[in-house]
């Protein structure tokens, strides 16, 4: 296929799957938030503040800005992230918070829209913390500001957690078809609804997924002849407080377009303990076993949307000391039946995304909890590793295998461990960690990586070094498959591209990665193609 043709292809509807180049094949991977406000707040002191008259923060404007959405695999959608430059929180009189946030990435990804299609029916949960060095708070009057500003200076700063959910492009897939063929850039913004905290973190705590008491669903549900599963939940014990704290951003789903919220009847939080032997997930007084009633979840829509899924349950004191070894569980009140249950062991990274030259050696960080703190116990974790190149899944063996780790990682007490990986050749994988017990399908937690090609141009002469050779080995394919870069200059246009030989060499600086102003955005330039199109920038200009 010549490059008119695919020029063309590209463009075309395939079914089932659409626009062969994606849903928004002239978009930039701009992600922001719009019309997005503070509705309330909540601190220890002054409980939950909904009224500007009561804290002049309700209000404020909050926006992520200059920031990127990309995927760790161009065809998949378990490593979507979120690279930008600051988080900012403002009101019109000066308050603020201003930060700059490490990389989001996308966690509990799960169906939330019970009758739309497509990925508007999943939402995704985003969490990243803004350092104390990199990071100012001014509360003037405010006393929630205020009361932030001293809890994080007693930690490490800040975390920003947010739900992205009912997201749906713009343009019908018929529609950018017809626009395509009479050659119209057409671009396709997503647009959707956002729900999200900010809160005091601590170094002890993951950046990139909040820590607590594990509760994963446990019960297949229906509504209206559509079965699901409700999605995770955390829940944090409070002693100072009494209360346990849920946080169900993303845990009980929408019916339809309305947004309200299934509707289970009462949903009351359980305590179960079992002294003498294995915690029973069940609602009942079996042999050995006690359940202790903890209280109802207020999850309408009305609370979601008010308080982020957050909900506080007061506990009696009686059923305090007995918190600590017990099970959480969450019940559906009219059958019974347990649809959230506590998973003690977790095993997480925040290496979420992990981009690997071919034959690099890399670590990431493994961390295991158990209910919600570090594990004082040694953990034996298996790994797995599936290989999804090119929208494959499937089991890696010998052949197949995109890096290189060990079967199993041993962690010692205290829960944490560098596992080092290496890259044996290009491709997209995840790689699943299985604590005890964990049955050997389950890819509740992982990470993505992806291997780029060596690419190794050090034979090329600099009387070889001319635009045919930089756009046929480098720009060529940022040209077709992302389009929206040739609106900032024709990619295939050499006059064009030596003008911006210097800003070419900037913006594709290694030191710049983890920037807004990256590129290319998708993060997939290989280190042997950076420098060869560095030299052949280093000529121009020279």
């Amino acid at each position: 296929m010549d490059d008119a043709a695919f020029y063309t292809w590209i463009r075309e509807i395939a079914t089932p799957f659409g626009i062969r180049g994606g849903w928004n094949l002239y978009g930039s991977c701009d992600f922001d938030f719009r019309n997005t406000a503070v509705q309330s707040v909540h601190t220890s002191q002054g409980g939950l503040v909904q009224d500007a008259a009561d804290d002049p923060v309700i209000g404020a404007r909050v926006q992520l800005r200059k920031a990127v959405i990309v995927d760790v695999d161009p065809e998949g959608t378990l490593g979507t992230q979120i690279f930008c430059d600051e988080f900012a929180l403002r009101t019109r009189d000066g308050l603020s918070v201003i930060g700059a946030p490490t990389r989001f990435y996308s966690r509990w990804i799960g169906r939330r829209n019970l009758q739309a299609s497509g990925f508007t029916a999943f939402a995704a949960v985003w969490h990243a913390v803004l350092p104390s060095d990199l990071m100012t708070i001014s509360g003037g009057d405010s006393d929630a500001l205020n009361a932030l500003r001293s809890a994080s200076e007693e930690g490490d700063g800040l975390f920003v957690e947010f739900c992205t959910y009912f997201l749906s492009p713009q343009v019908p897939q018929s529609q950018l078809a017809q626009d395509f063929a009479n050659d119209r850039p057409t671009p396709n913004p997503a647009y959707g609804r956002i729900v999200g905290t900010v809160g005091v973190w601590h170094q002890s705590e993951m950046e990139t997924i909040p820590v607590g008491r594990r509760l994963n669903p446990a019960a297949q549900l229906q509504h209206d002849h559509t079965t699901y599963q409700l999605n995770p939940s955390v829940a944090l014990v409070d002693p100072e407080r009494k209360v346990v704290a849920l946080d169900l951003i993303q845990t009980f789903p929408e019916v339809n377009e309305s947004l309200a919220k299934v509707n289970l009847g009462g949903v009351i939080h359980y305590h179960s303990e079992a002294p003498n032997g294995p915690l029973a997930l069940i609602h009942g007084g079996a042999e050995g076993e006690e359940v202790h009633t903890l209280g109802p979840i207020e999850y309408d829509q009305a609370a979601y949307e008010r308080q982020s899924g957050l909900v506080d349950v007061p506990f009696s004191d009686e059923v305090g000391p007995l918190l600590e070894n017990g099970r959480l569980v969450l019940i559906q009140d009219s059958a019974g039946a347990v649809v959230l249950a506590e998973q003690d062991l977790t095993v997480e990274t925040d290496q979420r995304g992990v981009y690997l030259q071919e034959n690099e050696e890399q670590s990431i960080t493994l961390k295991v909890h158990e209910k919600g703190k570090t594990a004082t116990n040694s953990t034996t974790v298996r790994l797995r590793q599936y290989v999804t190149t090119n929208r494959s899944f499937s089991l890696a063996n010998a052949q197949s295998a995109i890096v290189e780790v060990p079967a199993e990682a041993e962690l010692p007490a205290g829960g944490s461990l560098n596992l080092s990986m290496t890259a044996l050749r290009p491709g997209t994988c995840i790689l699943v960690f299985l604590p005890p017990d964990e049955p050997l399908n389950s890819r509740q937690f992982f990470t993505n990586i992806r291997v780029l090609p060596e690419d190794n141009y050090d034979h090329v002469t600099d009387d070889e070094l001319n635009f045919q050779l930089i756009y046929q080995e480098v720009l060529r394919y940022y040209y077709f498959l992302y389009p929206a870069m040739n609106e900032e200059f024709d990619l295939s246009k050499e006059l064009k591209v030596r003008l911006r030989a210097q800003q070419i060499q900037e913006v594709i600086a290694k030191s710049n990665w983890n920037k807004w102003s990256y590129m290319p955005r998708t993060r997939e330039l290989s280190d042997g193609k950076r420098k060869l199109l560095e030299r052949w920038c280093e000529k121009v200009l020279s």
